[in-house]
């Protein structure tokens, strides 16, 4: 927030919230005689959703007679606004270094 005097009588707080966060409640505040302020302190609320950056699709060939393969990737990064790196990211689906049948296979993961 910033305030135009100080904490003085009759100065005036305006608030704002970072981009990606949205402000509830009341956007300025006014010094009042008793040293209280008016109305109530806002809050601002994520609103942006978390961002995951996937790992490449991969294409891996079976080793001549197999009709299997061991496939790796890195897990992918995501990241918050409000919190920044997330740590917990939750796999659905095979494991990295998993053997996978021929085929297509999905790998969702979900922050």
């Amino acid at each position: 927030y910033q305030c135009s005097a100080s904490v003085f009588l009759d100065s005036r707080c305006d608030y704002s919230c970072l981009p990606g966060h949205h402000l509830e409640g009341d956007r300025y505040r006014i010094c009042m005689e008793d040293g209280r302020w008016s109305g109530s302190e806002p809050v601002c609320v994520d609103i942006e959703p978390p961002k995951i950056q996937c790992p490449a699709s991969r294409e891996k060939v079976a080793d001549p007679e197999k009709l299997t393969a061991i496939v790796y990737w890195n897990s992918p990064r995501a990241k918050d606004s409000a919190d920044g790196i997330i740590s917990r990211v939750t796999l659905h689906g095979p494991e990295p270094g998993s053997e996978l049948k021929e085929g297509e296979h999905l790998i969702r993961y979900i922050a």
